[in-house]
């Protein structure tokens, strides 16, 4: 939890970002995220929701959520190898579940 306060009047509290996470089960974690507006009667804004499960040692499942801008993003990491992933998206711009990036590095003799 975070948030700044600035003195004087009409001032007062500003934002606050506020973040909860919880286990669920051995390997995976749910992250609720979002702001807290004090000025505009405490509405929530930004709000996001986070997933991850590690499947098996092997490999790293993030799905997240921005209930604002209604799109879904999931994210594969195989911790073998932490400098390869795959990034794919679903949401209102993007409908298909088409890979949008594949990043890859390859570090040998170092």
């Amino acid at each position: 939890m975070s948030g700044n306060f600035t003195p004087g009047p009409g001032n007062d509290f500003d934002r606050t970002n506020v973040q909860i996470i919880t286990p669920i089960g051995r390997t995976a974690d749910l992250q609720f995220a979002t702001y807290v507006d004090w000025k505009n009667h405490m509405r929530l804004e930004s709000k996001n929701i986070y997933l991850r499960e590690v499947i098996g040692d092997c490999y790293e499942v993030r799905i997240s959520y921005n209930e604002d801008l209604k799109t879904v993003a999931v994210t594969l990491d195989i911790l073998a190898f932490p400098s390869q992933g795959l990034n794919f998206g679903i949401g209102s711009n993007n409908s298909t579940v088409v890979p949008q990036s594949f990043a890859t590095s390859q570090f040998f003799g170092q």
